[in-house]
Parts: C-alpha cells; structure tokens; sequence
C-alpha cells in the first residue's frame, strides 16, 4: 500500500512560508469564529424575539403581578426581592398591595433582573429631559 502524494502545499510551513502559512490559518479561524458569530447571533435574535413576546404578553399584568412573577422564579423571599430592587421590606410590601408604585431607582434594577417595564411603567407620567 502506498501514501499518496502529498502537495507542497499540505506540508507544514518553513521560513518565509511559516508567515504566510500563519495568515492563512488565521483567515480561516477568522470564518469560523464568523460561522460561530452568525450562529450566536441568531441565537440572540431568537432570544430577544421570545423576550419581547413575553413582555407584550405581560402588558396585562400589573405591577404588583409582574414583580411576584419574577421573585418567586428565582425563588426569593420578599424581603430578599426588596433588597434586590434597593427597597425595604415594609415598602415592596406595599408596592405588591397597591399601596404604592415602585420607585424609578428600583424600575431600573427591577427591568435590569427581567421585570417587564410595562406594567411598571403603565400610567405614569414620564418627565422630559431638561436639556
């Protein structure tokens, strides 16, 4: 049995070729991170889409309704979600009652831990920047 012949351009790089040789496996990690890059974005764009249906599904929720959504998926006590969102207790209390609305600091870090803004920021009034 006999190898076939393998061309010189198989064989591993030697001096001024090593450069070359190098740009070309370079170029052609470069399309697979590419290939990857298109894949994980797709993958993103999926994601997002399935986020932004979930938040128009949440506009019929209230506030009070999507804060205690989100607590009890990631499994926290009330008073662990109150100091999460900056709040104390007695006060996230009275936001899950409808005693109050929630503060805007704690919009922020509540949108930033997956609350959806809707129902957040449904009916309020929502001041221009002063330029």
């Amino acid at each position: 049995m006999t190898l076939p012949h393998i061309s010189p351009l198989h064989e591993p790089f030697s001096g001024q070729d090593q450069v070359i040789g190098h740009l070309l496996m370079r170029g052609q990690q470069q399309v697979a991170d590419f290939d990857t890059l298109q894949e994980s974005k797709a993958a993103l764009i999926k994601d997002l889409k399935q986020r932004a249906d979930a938040c128009t599904a949440a506009s019929d929720l209230t506030e009070a309704e999507a804060l205690e959504h989100r607590r009890k998926e990631y499994g926290l006590t009330k008073g662990q979600f109150a100091a999460v969102l900056g709040l104390a207790a007695a006060n996230y209390g009275a936001v899950t009652f409808g005693k109050r609305r929630l503060p805007a600091a704690s919009i922020g870090r509540a949108a930033a831990i997956g609350v959806p803004l809707q129902p957040m920021l449904a009916g309020r009034k929502i001041k221009e920047a002063r330029p």
